[in-house]
Parts: C-alpha cells; structure tokens; sequence
C-alpha cells in the first residue's frame, strides 16, 4: 500500500494503541509516543518528498541560552 498521510496517521495511532494497552507491561504514558512520533515524523518527511534518512529527532535536546529542554529537537540535513 503506498504512503498516503491517512495511512501515516493510521500506524501513529495504531502504534500508539498497541503500546498504552499493553496489559502485560506498562510504562510513563509520555514516553510511549517517542518511537510513534518518531516513525510519524519520517512518514511525513517522505510524503514532503525529503529523504527519510535526512531527518533526524533528538530527544530532551537542551538549548542552554533559553534554559530550555524540548522533547525533541528535529533536524533535517543536519540542520536543526
């Protein structure tokens, strides 16, 4: 089936319900949307027509001048 974003958004949300109904484990609810929004980002970089291997997330990335750690900083070609 080609990449459509209603397939994208389809595996996030599947992704997402797999791992939050886990009943055999279960873990900070947050941090069980990192590899979802992870898989979600680089599907929508592909439908954009950049290269999935161009884009890249860093998780609690510190920006030190703003005092700062965002959940993801995202790169794309190296640049932030």
């Amino acid at each position: 089936m080609p990449l459509t974003l209603k397939s994208a958004i389809a595996a996030f949300g599947t992704s997402i319900k797999k791992k939050l109904s886990n009943p055999a484990a279960s873990g900070q609810p947050e941090d069980q949307l990192r590899a979802p929004f992870e898989g979600l980002l680089v599907d929508l970089a592909e439908l954009s027509n950049i290269p999935r291997s161009d884009v890249t997330a860093v998780g609690e990335s510190a920006i030190r001048d703003l005092r700062i750690r965002p959940d993801y900083s995202v790169t794309v070609r190296n640049t932030l």
